[in-house]
């Protein structure tokens, strides 16, 4: 039986900070990655963030009825799906590789419950991994022979991506680094993922980012507000 609580800090939070570090990275591999990037990536943590997902998973047996329900005819949906699918294997796997990441984001929520400073830190993983795709994209790109948008499958997935990282490294910049070093680390950080974000050329990730940061905007304290 998985233990409730723990007898020391967990590591989930910079596991996952680290598979988004490797995310962009892993599209060079020759694997399948839609179907396999969650597995390798997520695993380590998965593994140590069970403390956290059983944590979850007891919240929610203790949860309003509406809840349970929902998560039962959800589980139960997925499974006749994989079971009429035509392509039963490709099914399985697609199901599975989406099992995998709703749990690593109830592990990533519950890190950010039980220590508010994990969330820093896989905003860290995200904006620096979304930075590191983006240069890696610019210097194939500029040596050329890769194609349109190197490294991704698609100019639509790298738009995608970068707007992730774009707001993340605004949550990195608004909530100040008590160092100045930090500060224009995570500004220059902020410049490529926006940068990446506009030559990407999609308009859903710039119209996206105008509604959150609308959002944003309209929702935060007005610290917070100031230094958006």
């Amino acid at each position: 039986m998985i233990p409730l609580f723990r007898s020391s800090k967990s590591s989930a939070a910079t596991w996952i900070a680290a598979a988004l570090v490797a995310l962009p990275f892993l599209q060079a591999l020759a694997l399948d990655f839609d179907r396999s990037g969650a597995l390798v990536l997520l695993l380590p943590a998965l593994w140590a963030g069970r403390v956290e997902l059983a944590q979850v998973l007891e919240r929610m047996r203790e949860g309003p009825a509406w809840l349970k329900f929902f998560a039962v005819w959800s589980g139960l949906a997925v499974v006749l799906a994989v079971v009429v699918s035509g392509q039963f294997a490709a099914g399985l796997v697609t199901a599975a590789s989406w099992t995998i990441l709703g749990a690593a984001g109830l592990v990533a929520g519950q890190c950010v419950a039980n220590e508010p400073a994990a969330g820093r830190r896989m905003l860290a993983g995200l904006a620096l991994g979304t930075a590191a795709g983006t240069v890696a994209v610019w210097v194939l790109w500029i040596l050329g022979g890769r194609g349109a948008v190197p490294l991704y499958a698609h100019y639509r997935l790298f738009g995608l991506h970068t707007l992730a990282g774009a707001v993340a490294s605004v949550a990195l910049v608004v909530h100040k680094d008590a160092y100045r070093a930090g500060r224009i680390f995570w500004t220059i950080v902020g410049i490529i993922t926006w940068g990446g974000m506009l030559w990407s050329g999609g308009r859903a990730p710039v119209l996206a980012m105008a509604v959150a940061f609308g959002a944003w905007v309209y929702f935060s304290p007005a610290a917070v507000r100031g230094n958006l």
